[in-house]
């Protein structure tokens, strides 16, 4: 079981194992109920809340053998819908905004440059894109606040968590951790968490 969420309907978790497909399941009462089975799932996160999850997959292009899209799908909770939001895209790690309107993910160019992009849920149209230097990669991300984000970049071999305020476009660097390896940056009430 991968990233346990909590949500009004019981605990989200996506379910992995040998002999079976991927899938993204609820358990309340300790009963387990399957909730959806994701396509060619990337496994890099999910974000949940209790309206939507949000993943990205792995889409080939129906011409070219070689080339794949990372697409970011949505799932309605109460409708049990879901929707791709984005199509023809390079997009990776989406993550739910606390006020479920928007989703912040890493968009990576044929160039290998990195963006912050945030895509509207409501239109499925960026809202915000700010790229960032060539040598520097976004491997992650949080929602500090409905306009500020916490990110994990990698600059020459440093790992740096940085908070973006999406209003003025500002970066603040928050912590260097040099070269030990941080990841997976979770807010928990005004404190930003990460595992090493």
């Amino acid at each position: 079981y991968l990233y346990p969420q909590e949500t009004k309907y019981g605990l989200f978790a996506v379910k992995t194992s040998l002999d079976d497909i991927t899938r993204f399941v609820l358990i309340k009462d300790s009963v387990e109920t399957i909730l959806h089975t994701p396509g060619r799932y990337f496994n890099s996160n999910v974000s949940v809340n209790d309206k939507y999850i949000v993943w990205e997959e792995s889409i080939p292009d129906k011409r070219w053998q070689k080339r794949n899209y990372s697409v970011i799908k949505l799932f309605e909770l109460e409708k049990r819908k879901e929707r791709m939001l984005t199509r023809k895209s390079r997009y990776f790690f989406p993550v739910l905004s606390p006020d479920s309107r928007r989703i912040a993910c890493i968009e990576i160019t044929e160039q290998n440059i990195f963006s912050l992009v945030v895509i509207s849920i409501e239109e499925g149209s960026i809202e915000n894109d700010i790229s960032f230097i060539k040598e520097e990669q976004i491997q992650a991300l949080t929602w500090l606040s409905n306009e500020e984000l916490a990110i994990l970049t990698l600059k020459n071999n440093i790992k740096l968590l940085k908070k973006i305020d999406l209003s003025t476009k500002t970066v603040e660097e928050l912590f260097n951790s040099g070269t030990i390896n941080i990841k997976q940056p979770v807010n928990a009430n005004n404190f930003v968490l990460f595992t090493r």
